[in-house]
């Protein structure tokens, strides 16, 4: 058997773009300069889940069946608070906009990229969990939850 070529999730990383407005037809390009990187995070993933329609009747002699309805997902994401030198602002973000963007319920588009831009997750979301942890000589930290609004984009829109 073969050896299989292997992703490293480090190179996967959560992006926001909290200029460009949520009211678009497509979501920003992947390579626009309004993106911004969360700093230093330990960990992300991407989830998606279907709800079921049940569709069980006396025609399924017995078995449950069921239809796709709604969809939802999220983006959650742990890292180090850091801070950020004025000059990186433009492209890299801590917990501080995070916080901002969480007490203000705002809503905005983000993104996991891989390095490369293969892989591809977007949408609008808004901050429906932000928890910091100040433990004692730990690094101060936080954790995020990105509830989706809508559509996920897997791909570039043209």
């Amino acid at each position: 058997m073969a050896l299989q070529e292997l992703n490293n999730g480090k190179n996967y990383l959560v992006y926001i773009d909290p200029v460009t407005a949520i009211t678009g037809a497509t979501p920003p390009v992947a390579g626009a300069v309004t993106w911004k990187m969360l700093m230093c995070l330990s960990s992300n993933a991407f989830a998606m889940t279907v709800n079921g329609i049940d569709t069980t009747s006396k025609c399924t002699d017995g078995w449950a069946d069921s239809i796709p309805g709604d969809g939802s997902w999220s983006i959650t994401a742990e890292g180090q608070t850091v801070a950020i030198d004025a000059d990186d602002l433009a492209t890299q973000q801590s917990a501080e906009e995070l916080f901002a963007l969480a007490q203000e319920k705002q809503s905005f588009w983000a993104a996991i990229f891989d390095v490369a831009k293969n892989t591809y997750r977007v949408g609008v979301v808004f901050i429906s969990s932000f928890n910091e942890t100040f433990n004692n000589n730990a690094a101060y930290t936080f954790s995020i939850t990105l509830t989706g609004r809508g559509k996920v984009y897997n791909a570039p829109t043209a």
